[in-house]
């Protein structure tokens, strides 16, 4: 199992993006680089791509669509100023650009007021453009001096009744999570992970014998789906390395199923790598619903220090190629995420490393920490089937327990999001995963198809059917068997 297959599992999990705003508001979405919580409205599309501006970034977009060419959002900016600004004065400067690039301004409400625990302010205002009346609602948080987080509504006026109670709670469920990234720990880590990796590179990936295990997936104690883990020696373009192959399933209750399937190579000097990952998303007709049916995809290219990626979120768009990127020293490159912890040892020395990987929905890297807590027992209401353990760990099994020794290993984005944990043998093999509500465990392979084959069957010929009607886009659904 791999700490990959976590990440994946998690967005294969989500709930879709979809539906009519209920006035309610989804789960939290995290963001441990810039160190905050924040609780977009339910049903909203939510883009996670951070976009450059000239004192910041936009780090989240949340967007619902009003019909034909209408939508409204809420979007979410980090900025920076050269100078300490009084909030007061932040205030009016708001208000008189909005003054300068619209007609008819009239401002509502402009006032201080604390925010996250921090000193910020609240700006309510509709103008026109081009004879059409606009709400803007914007609310500035002090995060530290010449540091702010900015939230801004826009939509049509008309809907102000509605949408300024909406902002108003997604800006109460705003939390700051802590310093950000903790620079100082943040860059010993990176520089402990950068070390790590040097040497490894050295010495070279060991060359490991091909396996396969498998896993269920559970939501709230409820088995969801299952997820298998193949992994076998490869050549690709001229160079030996190690191939990864990932097949899960996930059945919502309300009938969605999710598909993930992921190949990834990494050459044994870890200079080279390739991945690509396909999420799939069906449900069937219901009684007053049509089926839906839709396709995420997405691939990355190295060699060396040069990293190209591309995705799609849907069949519907055209594949986004990103800018190149030249990669640090402390790069994790996606396939060898899928070998740890079994690589590292030690797990007995608690320490940190830290590693930045590449996210394709923020269209960037992101810092990934990793630490290794050392000797721990399991939860007192955690359940591992030891013999599916064994099982799934080798083809053949004894009747000696191998679990002699627990170790714990907590992940998560920067150091202030919430961990996922780890629990490992002493070879570095997972035998419990917990992030949020969900967890994995080893599972013996029949167990789950007596568990999960009659809907996986159902879902498949399904799947299969309407990829027939994406022909041109085939290469996503990753049908095609990888030569071992």
């Amino acid at each position: 199992m791999t700490l990959a297959t976590l990440f994946c599992m998690l967005s294969l999990i989500l709930p879709a993006q979809a539906g009519g705003d209920t006035g309610e508001l989804a789960e939290p979405y995290v963001d441990g680089s810039y160190g905050f919580s924040i609780r977009p409205p339910s049903g909203w599309q939510l883009i996670r791509q951070r976009v450059p501006e000239r004192h910041g970034a936009t780090l989240l977009q949340m967007v619902q669509s009003l019909g034909p060419a209408r939508s409204h959002q809420i979007i979410l900016k980090h900025t920076e100023t050269t100078r300490a600004v009084p909030m007061n004065a932040v205030l009016r400067e708001v208000a008189d650009k909005l003054t300068l690039e619209f007609t008819q301004v009239e401002i509502h409400s402009q006032q201080e007021q604390e925010i996250a625990g921090r000193q910020g302010g609240y700006l309510s205002a509709t103008m026109t453009r081009s004879g059409e009346a606009t709400l803007r609602l914007q609310a500035v948080i002090e995060i530290a001096p010449r540091d702010y987080f900015v939230l801004i509504y826009t939509g049509p006026a008309e809907l102000r009744q509605q949408s300024e109670p909406l902002f108003a709670r997604v800006l109460a469920s705003l939390t700051l999570l802590g310093d950000r990234l903790g620079p100082k720990l943040l860059d010993e880590a990176l520089a402990t992970g950068a070390t790590w990796l040097a040497s490894l590179q050295k010495a070279q990936l060991p060359k490991m014998p091909p396996s396969t295990r498998h896993f269920e997936v559970e939501m709230e104690g409820k088995p969801i789906g299952l997820v298998k883990v193949s992994q076998w020696p490869t050549r690709w373009k001229g160079r030996d390395g190690v191939r990864v192959s990932e097949e899960g399933w996930t059945f919502d209750p309300g009938g969605q199923v999710r598909r993930l399937q992921s190949r990834t190579f990494l050459s044994l000097d870890l200079v080279q790598e390739r991945w690509q990952t396909s999420i799939t998303l069906w449900q069937a007709a219901g009684k007053d619903a049509q089926e839906q049916f839709d396709n995420a995809f997405e691939e990355g290219l190295r060699d060396d220090e040069a990293l190209l990626t591309s995705q799609a979120d849907s069949l519907s768009q055209p594949a986004q190629q990103n800018q190149p990127i030249k990669v640090p020293g402390s790069y994790l490159s996606r396939a060898l995420i899928k070998l740890l912890p079994r690589l590292v040892g030690r797990l007995d020395q608690p320490r940190r490393y830290g590693f930045t990987t590449f996210d394709h929905q923020r269209v960037g890297l992101v810092f990934r920490v990793m630490e290794l807590k050392g000797a721990a027992a399991l939860p007192t209401d955690a359940v591992v089937d030891v013999k599916a353990a064994r099982d799934s760990k080798a083809e053949s099994s004894t009747d000696q327990d191998p679990v002699q020794k627990l170790y714990r290993i907590d992940v998560r984005e920067g150091l202030v999001t919430a961990p996922s944990t780890l629990y490992v043998d002493e070879t570095g093999e997972i035998l419990l995963m917990q992030a949020g509500k969900v967890t994995m465990r080893p599972a013996d392979a029949k167990s789950l198809e007596r568990l999960f084959a009659d809907r996986v069957s159902e879902a498949d010929r399904a799947m299969r059917r309407l990829e027939a009607a994406y022909e041109e886009n085939e290469s996503r659904f990753l049908r095609k068997p990888q030569p071992r």
